[in-house]
């Protein structure tokens, strides 16, 4: 379809693949990565567990959020508008009404994960803007 061919997944094939052949010698090394990543997906799939809670979704186990986490991840990682703004919650709610899901409570989740971030992030804005005022490294 039109949509999948505008997307930019052979290109990210091809970097996972020049990733795999660059560190083919070090073993060690794609194991720490991929551990990192399966580590950081799990503290992503904890946090919405804890927002879902907090804003009264009960219905979904935490083994849900592993598989809403990703679907949700994949979605915004394709967006076409900066941020995913407006275009992931759209296709989230497609995505989700057909579960039985509250697209409400799915979408409120993906907007406080992204108002975290954001907020999570300032700190390290703040450094590399202090950084580059007083002549730091860039």
């Amino acid at each position: 379809s039109w949509v999948l061919r505008r997307l930019p997944l052979r290109g990210v094939f091809t970097e996972i693949e020049g990733g795999l052949v660059l560190y083919r010698d070090r073993p060690g090394a794609l194991a720490f990565a991929l551990a990192a990543a399966v580590i950081g997906q799990s503290a992503c799939c904890l946090i919405y567990f804890g927002f879902g809670r907090s804003i009264g979704v009960e219905s979904l186990r935490l083994a849900d959020y592993f598989v809403l986490v990703t679907v949700l991840s994949l979605i915004k990682g394709v967006s076409p508008t900066p941020g995913s703004a407006g275009f992931a919650e759209g296709v989230i709610a497609l995505v989700v009404e057909p579960l039985g899901l509250d697209v409400t409570h799915v979408v409120l989740l993906s907007l406080l994960m992204t108002g975290a971030m954001f907020v999570w992030g300032w700190p390290g804005a703040a450094l590399v803007a202090a950084g580059r005022r007083g002549g730091g490294a860039r």
